[in-house]
């Protein structure tokens, strides 16, 4: 009877494994799934970091909405191990860039996916640097770099949680930009880690204490009113120089909930806004900072 109880069990775990591969390869499981919506998988080349990527090209397009992932998993066991691959078991901003129309790159963070084997990974790259400058100068080299062998002339910036604030720290760095969108984004990170208790992120930049983006550039922040990670108080040193109509709060939604549920009615809703002002101003495809090769 123990033997047969036993054999079950294993069984009953190895069909669990099979099930729910994302937590035994989430590189592999996200792959999959973005394969089967129509992206292709990719290894870009930043500066001083690979990246893995999938894309989505669409003819005719002169526009290429880059989305970026959130933190994933820097930390395991309640945050006392460092975990040996940061890569999201739940990747949402991937959920958001599946559901976006048009020309989109997923583009992986340093050390993240397939490229946390890259040679140049330490595990201070998602953890107390995940946000440092070498970090955001080869985001924006490897989005650059594909801009230009695609030949797009405009690319909106969106990212989600810690992805927001690569975004943000991009557009200051970048030419090019058509508009950024924040979504449940730490952008004072200072704030976030001391309301977490959580070690400061020594060798991080900080947003809120950047410069701010110029007021031409097309801007959206998104937050959720239930969100206990990101709770509104964490952000608002950054938002109050921002203007309130460029503020978007969202009732019921928390961290999780309900981005990618309601992303493709929101995307529509947000895109034509950014583009009806980006279309007021004469300019705006430069955004002052400075153009990464």
């Amino acid at each position: 009877m123990r033997l047969c109880s036993a054999a079950k069990l294993l069984s009953a775990l190895l069909l669990a494994s099979a099930l729910t591969g994302c937590t035994l390869n989430p590189t592999r499981n996200s792959t999959a799934i973005a394969r089967r919506a129509g992206f292709e998988s990719l290894a870009l080349t930043g500066s001083g970091f690979a990246h893995a990527a999938y894309a989505r090209l669409l003819p005719g397009e002169d526009e290429l909405i880059v989305v970026i992932e959130g933190d994933g998993l820097p930390w395991i066991q309640g945050g006392r191990v460092i975990s040996a691959d940061p890569t999201p078991h739940r990747p949402i901003a991937l959920q958001l860039a599946l559901r976006t129309p048009g020309s989109v790159l997923y583009l992986g963070r340093p050390c993240y996916f397939a490229a946390h084997s890259d040679p140049s990974c330490e595990s201070r790259w998602w953890t107390s640097q995940r946000y440092a400058e070498a970090i955001v100068s080869s985001m924006c080299a490897a989005a650059q770099r594909f801009a230009d062998a695609h030949q797009v002339k405009r690319m909106l910036l969106i990212g989600y949680s810690g992805g927001a604030v690569i975004a943000v720290l991009m557009a200051a760095r970048m030419s090019r930009v058509s508009g950024v969108i924040s979504i449940a984004g730490n952008l004072d990170v200072d704030a976030w880690t001391q309301h977490h208790g959580y070690l400061a992120l020594a060798g991080s930049l900080n947003p809120a204490r950047e410069p701010q983006l110029p007021p031409t550039l097309p801007q959206r922040y998104l937050v959720g009113d239930h969100d206990t990670n990101v709770p509104y108080e964490t952000v608002s040193t950054y938002l109050r120089h921002v203007p309130p109509e460029d503020v978007w709060h969202f009732e019921t939604f928390d961290h999780t909930c309900c981005w990618a549920r309601e992303w493709p009615s929101l995307f529509s809703h947000i895109h034509a806004d950014l583009r009806t002002r980006a279309g007021s101003v004469a300019d705006t495809t430069p955004t002052g900072g400075v153009e990464q090769k």
